[in-house]
């Protein structure tokens, strides 16, 4: 703090007839204005009005001395300030009425220069900025663009997505691509339809696809998973009718560390962003022992490579066509997209707890012996090849058709009396 010798003539600058706009002016500029060289010249030479205080002595001795100057500039960082406090006291901010004993601001008892006011000032214009701009219709966030389906008990409510703003708007407050064209166009050409789970404040939380009376997808903020919102997902399925999706029926994935990985798999977690290419490697590839790739993982035509890790969420397609050496498979798959196994000889089962999104390709897989009973595939599982597989436990759910050479099924017994059969009998697809 400089010395100022007319600190009087700041504190009725700030003065004001309202009290309760006084104090708090005065706890946010009186320190600060006596610290800032833009409100203060100096003094050279001994004023003819000095204060009681000031001596000629102490004038030479204690320098150098300051006045205080109500420039433009000053008065309009003044003007700005008060602005401020009139609008917190028009919207009843709490924080005006929380004072000490002396009847100071407690938010405003540790300012000490221009800066931390200004800073604090702009902390709630962006807050009120914010606010309002929630409350002002957007282009796709109410109707016409959404419609309500379902009204839950906590105020949560179920809106379909009917237009592209409805999408793009989407996009843009959960950070995924919802709003992008290909999402666009398959709403447009009614080959998926979208909904929204929105809160009280019309907010969305959850973004989920269905096809064909399925949920295809299913996501978050940022692709996250919404794990806490899976009542919500399932009373909407309830009541829409639709088939259970293949993630509500997995059981979540063990931590326990399988001995079968020790020396297949590194003692590490990864997370990789978006797609991971690790196709025709001609080195034998070791993969972490839990593995979670936010894209598509292609690892095709890796003739060396063994073993997948024990924990494997894959958010796009898994590629493993041509992998003959694989044999050890994850304890717990998760597939967003389709599973390619095509001539993956070397697999004798399938992962204990799967699931896939989209469709199962395990054409050519000689040596695959049996089928888990938890497997879900929300598209076809195609079983080509599979010339030691004989029985289909009838617990799996298949959203599409079995496909046993050039032949389509749908129901599980007609599979197992063919495979058990032996042979393959190939006629033309029936309608």
């Amino acid at each position: 703090m400089f010395n100022v010798i007319n600190e009087e003539d700041v504190r009725r600058f700030l003065q004001r007839d309202d009290a309760r706009l006084t104090v708090p002016l005065m706890q946010c500029l009186y320190r600060g204005l006596l610290c800032e060289r833009a409100a203060l010249e100096e003094v050279k030479d001994y004023p003819g009005n000095a204060p009681d205080w000031l001596t000629p002595e102490r004038f030479q001795t204690d320098g150098p001395f300051h006045r205080f100057v109500a420039t433009p500039e000053i008065a309009a960082l003044v003007q700005r300030v008060e602005h401020w406090l009139i609008e917190a006291m028009a919207r009843k901010e709490t924080w005006l009425e929380e004072r000490d004993a002396k009847g100071r601001v407690q938010r405003l008892r540790h300012i000490g220069k221009v800066p931390h006011v200004i800073d604090k000032m702009q902390k709630d214009m962006r807050r009120w900025a914010q606010v309002v701009a929630d409350r002002r219709p957007h282009p796709g966030r109410d109707e016409p663009h959404v419609e309500a389906v379902l009204r839950l008990d906590d105020g949560f409510v179920w809106v379909r997505l009917k237009t592209a703003e409805a999408l793009r708007w989407e996009g843009r407050r959960m950070l995924h691509c919802v709003g992008a064209l290909r999402y666009i166009e398959a709403l447009q050409l009614d080959n998926a339809q979208f909904f929204s789970l929105r809160d009280a404040g019309g907010q969305p939380h959850v973004t989920l696809q269905l096809c064909d009376r399925k949920i295809h997808d299913c996501r978050g903020h940022g692709n996250g998973a919404p794990s806490d919102f899976v009542s919500a997902i399932d009373a909407l399925r309830r009541a829409m009718g639709w088939n259970c999706p293949a993630i509500e029926r997995m059981r979540r994935p063990s931590r326990r560390r399988h001995p079968l990985y020790r020396d297949a798999c590194l003692d590490r977690e990864m997370t990789i962003p978006g797609n991971l290419d690790l196709r025709a490697r001609r080195y034998l590839l070791r993969l972490p022992r839990k593995l979670k790739v936010e894209g598509t993982l292609d690892l095709s035509q890796n003739v060396r490579f063994t073993a997948l890790p024990e924990i494997l969420e894959v958010s796009g397609d898994l590629r493993l066509a041509g992998c003959t050496s694989l044999g050890i498979m994850p304890r717990w798959l998760w597939v967003g997209g389709d599973l390619d196994m095509t001539d993956c000889r070397s697999v004798t089962r399938m992962p204990p707890t799967c699931g896939v999104a989209g469709s199962i390709n395990l054409t050519g897989c000689s040596g695959l012996r049996s089928v888990p009973r938890t497997l879900s595939v929300e598209g076809s599982l195609t079983l080509d090849g599979c010339s030691r597989l004989k029985h289909i436990p009838t617990d799996i759910s298949v959203g599409d058709t079995i496909n046993i050479g050039r032949i389509a099924y749908c129901a599980i017994a007609d599979v197992n009396r063919r495979l058990a059969g032996g042979g393959w009998v190939t006629q033309r697809r029936r309608g």
